[in-house]
């Protein structure tokens, strides 16, 4: 069987019974499609303990200078711009969307492929294409990629920062995490007595 997209680490869904913890990684999706998801695993692998966890935006780091911070209110009426090159973009996207009409800002995306590397020639065709907002936003991954190269000149780059709240299953998370504790636990060496 080949599996779409390609790749060391995927298999078919029945491979969940394998599994210590299911984690049910929420960017951006709606409660409900969370509960159809969670519906289908406890068919396929009933046994398993799961977990929701969700990305949430929490602020706005500067890329030059990564000890300012700022809110994501500060994006009220602004302008913004968002470069992605993530597995998920259009999640990190929504994510950032969503606060458009909040704080009436409006999104300008540009999105490469996950893992891209970003040439200097890209970069400056990004800066180019988005002059015309106050701010672009990236991820923290994209950072590390951007900020070297991103023109002086340029708008400000800040990447987002994200929080991961665990939703539901917290029992059966904690339930993996002490058993990981006390196998760690019983296989560390006594002291020696001097």
């Amino acid at each position: 069987m080949r599996l779409l997209p390609a790749g060391p680490w995927r298999e078919p869904l029945h491979a969940v019974r394998r599994a210590t913890l299911i984690v049910v990684t929420c960017k951006a999706a709606f409660d409900d499609a969370v509960d159809r998801v969670h519906d289908r695993l406890a068919t396929v692998a009933p046994m398993v303990p799961r977990v929701s966890v969700r990305l949430v935006l929490r602020d706005l780091v500067n890329t030059t200078d990564r000890s300012e911070t700022r809110s994501l209110s500060s994006l009220a009426g602004v302008r913004v711009g968002v470069v992605a090159s993530i597995g998920d973009p259009s999640a990190f996207v929504s994510q950032v969307s969503a606060f458009g009409p909040r704080f009436n800002a409006k999104v300008d995306a540009r999105i490469f492929p996950d893992h891209h590397a970003f040439t200097d020639r890209d970069v400056a065709e990004i800066a180019r294409d988005l002059k015309h907002v106050d701010t672009v936003l990236c991820t923290l991954k994209d950072a590390v990629k951007l900020s070297a190269r991103w023109p002086r000149l340029g708008p400000p780059l800040w990447y987002v920062s994200q929080d991961v709240q665990v939703e539901r299953g917290v029992g059966g998370l904690d339930s993996v995490l002490d058993g990981l504790v006390r196998a760690r636990t019983h296989r560390m060496p006594s002291p020696i007595a001097g």
